[in-house]
């Protein structure tokens, strides 16, 4: 029995690792609870970490590539960062649709070897669209208020 958190990722991790290897880039890595970073083969430039918090990585971020579940997705647009969405079951696959038709990222299916993945983020990060697309969600999303404003509106409906 697989953890609640593990969907079958470990194998596509990988490959994402694999392929962020062939770019000229530094990444991190972060692999929840569900695998343990140690058993990620990773290159040089990449780190590899169980946990990071959205707000410490993502303001000098230029690609997240990410299986497009709702936190992550509202995190990477929240700071105008176009995504690599490789979703594999629950909303993901709605968000990563969404992503796509804002024109902030791409989807991959989760099936997709590491040249593919790795010439996917080439694309993106070569392809100022999808960061523009990205930061003008970053500007739409900064205008919601945020939490407290969303407690203001709950508060008034009682």
């Amino acid at each position: 029995m697989r953890p609640a958190l593990e969907q079958g990722q470990a194998d596509l991790l990988q490959r994402c690792v694999d392929a962020v290897a062939q770019l000229p880039v530094n990444a991190v890595v972060t692999t929840g609870p569900a695998i343990d970073p140690a058993s990620v083969t990773a290159g040089a430039t990449t780190q590899v970490v169980r946990y990071v918090p959205h707000a410490e990585i993502l303001p000098s971020a230029s690609l997240v590539i990410t299986h497009a579940g709702a936190g992550t997705t509202m995190a990477a647009l929240g700071h105008g960062v176009p995504l690599l969405c490789t979703p594999m079951g629950r909303d993901q696959f709605f968000n990563a649709e969404r992503v796509h038709a804002l024109g902030a990222g791409r989807i991959l299916m989760p099936d997709a070897d590491s040249d593919a993945i790795a010439k996917a983020a080439t694309d993106i990060l070569a392809d100022s669209r999808f960061t523009a697309e990205a930061k003008r969600m970053a500007d739409v999303i900064s205008g919601y208020g945020g939490a407290g404003r969303a407690a203001t509106a709950l508060e008034a409906l009682t």
